[in-house]
């Protein structure tokens, strides 16, 4: 470092350019200095905190390994799951703040290495040039790291692995609600097939008593046993078509009429019936909602069927595809 001062006469400038000297040293002394409090002066361990890396790979080891016993149950390994990894960021968490005071000590340590290599001239890197190829025409120059920065580095440590373990906590979290997911949805699939196989079993079973019931041939479809049950009673037949034309009026009135024209008008409330529902057609201001709200509508008409046989009708119109 240069000094030089702007007194006259050889005394001044000396004692001039020897207290900016004394000047710049005492700077360096109260740099020096403020790095080092609190500063121990050598050393402390710092404990390596990663512990969520530990989580197991396949979810179906937890309940063996922690547990002892082997139920899988989607509860079960879930459960466990979330128990090990909440262990093991406590435990992370725990060695971490253990390793303040050392990381704390660690980096002033450092600081104050390096203010004391800097003071006495020793950068903490280096240029150095080379050619890249034997035929390269100019050199590069590259920067590097000085060795003692280096060791610097690699001796005293100011990390313990603690940034990250939270993120790697919640991706842990996030994982078992995946595989939560994935086994309710195919629990509920085997469930619904399980369903869907006891409710054929039954619709067999309650085929089989219909068709014996009413006297018709075994290999009957449902759709055949259909036409033959409404057939035997005629307030529960227009009521069924009725209820079509409400579901259904692509085609107009067609299944109103095709309901009456099986009809028997047989007493005065038959006539009553016929002419309520008959008013309707060439109407175009309404639709088939018409014979739920009319007068004599189909669910009047329900009521007035034999009552075993609208129970029986019930399960049979639910086997049948109706449009």
């Amino acid at each position: 470092m240069y000094f030089s001062s702007k007194k006259t006469g050889d005394t001044e400038q000396a004692l001039d350019i020897a207290q900016q000297a004394i000047a710049v040293v005492e700077r360096k002394v109260d740099e020096l200095t403020k790095v080092a409090g609190g500063v121990s002066g050598t050393i402390m361990e710092v404990k390596d905190c990663t512990r969520m890396g530990q989580v197991h790979c396949s979810m179906s080891d937890y309940p063996r390994q922690r547990w002892r016993f082997f139920d899988l149950s989607c509860a079960a390994v879930c459960k466990a799951a979330t128990e090990h990894a909440n262990e093991l960021l406590a435990e992370a968490k725990s060695i971490h703040e253990g390793n303040l005071p050392a990381i704390k000590n660690n980096k002033a340590l450092r600081e104050k290495v390096a203010k004391t290599m800097e003071s006495i001239g020793i950068p903490a890197s280096y240029r150095q040039s080379r050619y890249k190829t034997s035929r390269s025409r100019n050199a590069t120059w590259e920067s590097f790291e000085a060795g003692w920065m280096e060791d610097l580095k690699r001796l005293v440590k100011v990390s313990d692995g603690w940034d990250g373990q939270e993120e790697a906590h919640a991706q842990q979290l996030k994982r078992i609600e995946a595989y939560r997911k994935e086994k309710e949805a195919e629990e509920a699939k085997v469930l619904k097939e399980k369903e869907k196989a006891e409710a054929d079993k039954a619709a067999v079973l309650q085929k089989a008593a219909l068709t014996v019931k009413y006297k018709v041939p075994y290999e009957s479809t449902w759709d055949e046993l259909l036409d033959i049950m409404i057939a035997k009673d005629k307030y529960l037949r227009l009521a069924h078509y009725l209820q079509l034309n409400r579901g259904d009026w692509s085609w107009g009135y067609d299944y109103a009429e095709c309901g009456l024209l099986g009809f028997d008008v047989e007493t005065d409330t038959d006539k009553e019936i016929h002419a309520n529902i008959s008013s309707h057609f060439g109407d175009e201001d309404t639709d088939g909602r018409c014979f739920r709200d009319c007068e004599w509508n189909y669910g009047v008409l329900f009521g007035m069927a034999d009552k075993e046989l609208r129970a029986d009708y019930t399960i049979v119109v639910g086997k049948v595809e109706l449009y």
